[in-house]
């Protein structure tokens, strides 16, 4: 009869190829993080006035109200001949910046488009001032 000699196993698990994949793991994601931030670029005042100061005459304010109507300059004007009419004032201009003035009860989508056709008329900044009814009061 013969023996068949049995070699001794042990039931210890070795850790190292785990701890090197979840190194790798880490790394990889370490890297790819700081890419997938997006957003826009903002420049924030290191002061906080005190008081609101009322726009100067040169400044241009493009305003959209709670009802959605739109006034440049305190000026209605209709959504079609805003991207127009700010192109063709901008164009005579050095100083390309335009000031946004938007309603709190006007949605994001809304205003987002109006930014969006401020950009396209030539608006190189785009500031953010008080909401019209915080204009109207100074």
């Amino acid at each position: 009869m013969r023996h068949i000699a049995f070699a001794d196993f042990r039931g210890d698990i070795n850790v190292t190829p785990l701890v090197d994949v979840v190194l790798v793991l880490l790394i990889i994601f370490m890297v790819i993080t700081p890419l997938l931030q997006e957003g826009y670029e903002l420049t924030v005042p290191k002061d906080r006035p005190e008081a609101v100061s009322p726009p100067q005459e040169d400044q241009i304010v493009v305003s959209l109200s709670k009802d959605g109507s739109l006034a440049l300059n305190r000026r209605a004007i209709a959504e079609e001949a805003l991207g127009e009419t700010l192109s063709s004032i901008l164009k005579g201009r050095t100083s390309k910046t335009v000031f946004f003035s938007g309603d709190d009860e006007v949605g994001y989508e809304k205003a987002i488009a109006v930014i969006d056709t401020l950009r396209a008329a030539g608006a190189a900044r785009i500031g953010i001032a008080p909401s019209p009814a915080e204009l109207e009061t100074k």
